[in-house]
């Protein structure tokens, strides 16, 4: 399972960026991360964050790959990152799907009734937000870039809702990312996961 690794950023969160990469680091993710970086050709903070996702998909969508993960620069990981993706039986299931989009950070995002299991929770699309860590299928990506001007929003919102026309929106359940309590460059108030566990590594299912 190849997962191709990104991240959102600007010149301006430098240090922010150098600190989550470390971070992640420390954890068990192996493989590079392609950074890209806000070309401050847009006017507004909100403009630039659109458009530097934007670019962030086109490349991403353009690579081969498995799974992409998005990650914004400000962010801390679980430990064991890697394994508890790998093993995890929602993204084992779903491996021959052509769209997935999930989310490993919840900021309290209420389940949907009835899609709630010990593991992930399915969720209502109107109620998302947030953009800290989302793993989704290329394909899923390409989707999101055709249907990119659908809604008039920030990048978080454009990305779930498209993505909703396609596949069901997960939340990995514990969060494996949290935010960090840095200044959002969009003043937006402040967010964390509410159930981050940084040493959460999952339990092997017992053959019988």
């Amino acid at each position: 399972m190849h997962i191709a690794t990104y991240m959102m950023t600007c010149r301006e969160r430098a240090n922010l960026r150098t600190e989550t990469l470390q971070d992640l680091a420390r954890s068990d993710w192996t493989g590079p991360v392609n950074v890209v970086e806000d070309d401050g050709r847009q006017a507004g903070r909100g403009a630039r964050q659109v458009a530097t996702c934007k670019r962030l998909l086109e490349l991403a969508a353009s690579k081969p790959g498995d799974l992409i993960l998005f990650l914004e620069d400000d962010t801390t990981f679980n430990r064991h990152l890697f394994y508890n993706l790998t093993t995890w039986p929602l993204l084992l299931r779903s491996i021959q799907r052509e769209h997935f989009f999930v989310s490993l950070y919840n900021p309290g995002i209420p389940p949907k009734s009835g899609g709630t299991t010990q593991e992930e929770y399915e969720v209502v699309p109107q109620r998302v937000y947030g953009s800290q860590a989302i793993l989704m299928r290329p394909a899923t990506a390409r989707l999101i870039i055709q249907e990119w001007d659908a809604v008039r929003a920030l990048a978080d919102i454009r990305m779930s809702r498209a993505a909703a026309t396609v596949t069901p929106i997960y939340y990995h359940r514990p969060s494996l990312v949290d935010h960090m309590p840095a200044p959002s460059m969009l003043e937006t108030g402040p967010h964390c996961a509410f159930d981050f566990e940084h040493d959460w590594r999952r339990t092997p299912a017992v053959s019988r």
